[in-house]
């Protein structure tokens, strides 16, 4: 027996491959993914009727701290 009792394990678990094996890659080597196409956008685009006046935050602001009173 060998001296390390570990040993026998390890050689029970490497089996001769199949009769079937071809040594190779495990996997097919694939062509690169093609890289996407992303526009650059310089900056934000806003609908014209999007734009929020700032007075009207600091009332809606003043509002919500009444009610919580």
């Amino acid at each position: 027996m060998p001296e390390d009792p570990y040993a026998y394990v390890v050689a029970a678990f490497q089996a001769l491959p199949p009769p079937d094996y071809v040594h190779g890659l495990e996997e097919p080597e694939q062509a690169p993914p093609s890289p996407v196409y992303i526009p650059y956008v310089p900056e934000p685009v806003y609908p014209e009727d999007t734009w929020i006046d700032p007075r009207d935050v600091v009332e809606e602001e003043a509002l919500t701290t009444l009610e919580g009173v």
